[in-house]
């Protein structure tokens, strides 16, 4: 019964923050699909090159409170006192930040431009500083929500920032402000809420400033210890952007940009995941259930694994009609479907884990995450550093390139799975069942195979016989038991008792 209310509760709060996800890459989708075919690669590389560096500084800039908000909210979620307290601490300092972050870029935007050869982007840099001291602070507010599990109002504020960031930019096109016009929208939104959180916060915090100084320190201590985890978790997903524009041409960043948008799909339920699993463990860690966890993990793995390799083969098989329709008349988008094939197959191992890989950092050690990114972002680095600029194909695929940059990627995500599976026994004496997911895998990496051998030796239609294996796929893991009589009986149970 504890497991099925524990799934229950899960798959409710999962629903809201699945739902803003949608909308979310939904967003990111129309945004690059219509700047794609507005502006070709070109204009889609710069704005790419403007939203990584955009999304580096948000992260970097937050100092690592965000998380440490969640943290310590989730566990003192009956002290109101304390609760507010942080949650103010963490707002003002999001603001004192951004406004440093605002200054920084502002002065660098010229040497940007000098050092990526794109055009513009150093002006298109200073017309998106002013946006950090809100964006830093919507993203403190927004930590807030998920901390006390509010995933309704979360989810709705997500929502609202992002659908509001479309209708923007679509309107400053529209009245003919060009790629500047996009590039200004990043600035209006997060203005107009941070101004909706401000009206909001009453029904769920209320200012509070005795002892500011203690906590502010205390998110400060705690944050720093994941700040260099959260920097180099973003370099580690942006710096192949970064060598991409450096080694390249702006057009190869907005192919790449394609790429990552496929991916971003890919993992999106997984992500969503962890925004309702993060909180729960943290509260279960401070109770000390690791039962609950353990039931927790088990459920999110088998579940991620399912989900991800099913999406994973009809991302492979079917991925350049997908771009056909997205981007009509746009061939030179079709050069992303080798990568977006890369990621796939590496984001199905990444993106099973996805959903529990906080979970160091809901104990409280956030020192481990820290080295994990660090060990990622380095293989990374160096991985994209020597096959970026290579020019070198094998077996008739190019090594480097586009190709390149997700090896590298991707190799990065791998790293972090493995050393998540061997640290999390002798870190937090949780044992992480993974027999039934390994068959899984084998099946998997089995019908991508007979994909290959039917490609090479006949002259079937790739549509068809991906199609074909997919349904084999499905038939298989109810054979090797990841699905079971028992998942589908525990799924029909929660969607009956929707109220409970």
């Amino acid at each position: 019964m504890m497991k099925i209310e524990t799934a229950r509760r899960l798959t409710f709060d999962v629903g809201w923050v699945f739902i803003s996800y949608i909308v979310t890459m939904a967003v990111g989708l129309f945004l690059k699909v219509l700047l794609g075919n507005f502006f070709d690669a070109e204009g889609l590389g710069a704005y790419s090159m403007v939203l990584t560096i955009w999304a580096i500084v948000t992260i970097t800039g937050a100092f690592g409170v965000p998380v440490a908000i969640i943290t310590y909210v989730s566990q003192n979620k009956s002290k109101d006192n304390v609760r507010n307290t942080l949650v103010t601490s963490g707002l003002i300092f999001g603001l004192l930040v951004g406004l440093l972050a605002s200054v920084i870029v502002f002065i660098l935007a010229p040497y940007m431009e000098f050092i990526f050869n794109i055009p513009n982007l150093g002006r298109l840099l200073r017309y998106v500083a002013p946006c950090f001291p809100f964006v830093i602070f919507n993203e403190m507010f927004s930590s807030y929500l998920n901390a006390i599990r509010h995933m309704r109002g979360f989810s709705l504020f997500d929502i609202f920032r992002n659908l509001g960031l479309l209708f923007v930019t679509v309107a400053m096109i529209w009245l003919g402000f060009g790629i500047e016009g996009a590039v200004m929208a990043m600035v209006i939104m997060p203005i107009a809420t941070s101004i909706v959180a401000l009206a909001y916060h009453r029904k769920v915090m209320t200012f509070r400033f005795r002892h500011f100084r203690i906590y502010t320190r205390r998110l400060i201590k705690f944050g720093s210890r994941l700040y260099f985890a959260s920097a180099a978790a973003m370099i580690n997903t942006q710096v192949t952007v970064l060598l991409i524009g450096f080694y390249l041409a702006d057009t190869e960043v907005g192919i790449y940009s394609v790429a990552i948008m496929f991916f971003n799909a890919l993992v999106m339920l997984p992500m969503a995941m962890q925004r309702v699993t993060f909180p729960t463990i943290s509260g279960y860690f401070a109770e000390k259930r690791l039962d609950k966890i353990k039931i927790l993990m088990g459920m999110t793995l088998k579940f991620s694994f399912v989900f991800l390799s099913i999406m994973c083969l009809l991302m492979f098989y079917f991925v350049d009609d997908a771009i056909g329709l997205l981007f009509p008349g746009k061939e030179n988008f079709l050069l992303a479907v080798i990568p977006i094939q890369i990621l796939a197959v590496m984001g199905l191992v990444y993106g099973t884990i996805a959903p529990v890989s906080i979970l160091f950092t809901a104990a409280g050690k956030p020192d481990i995450p820290m080295k994990i990114s660090i060990a990622k972002a380095l293989v990374n680095v160096t991985l994209g550093v020597f096959l970026v600029p290579l020019s070198l194909t094998f077996l008739g695929y190019q090594i480097g390139g586009i190709n390149g940059a997700t090896i590298a990627l991707g190799s990065s995500y791998i790293l972090e799975v493995f050393l998540f599976f061997m640290l999390v026994k002798p870190k937090l004496g949780i044992r992480v069942k993974a027999n039934a997911i390994l068959r899984g895998l084998a099946a998997f990496i089995g019908v991508l195979g007979t994909g290959y051998v039917i490609a090479v030796c006949t002259d079937i239609d790739e549509n068809i016989s991906g199609a074909g294996l997919i349904f084999t796929y499905v038939i298989i893991l109810m054979a090797i038991g990841l699905v079971t009589k028992k998942d589908i009986s525990m799924g029909m149970s929660i969607i009956k008792k929707p109220g409970q």
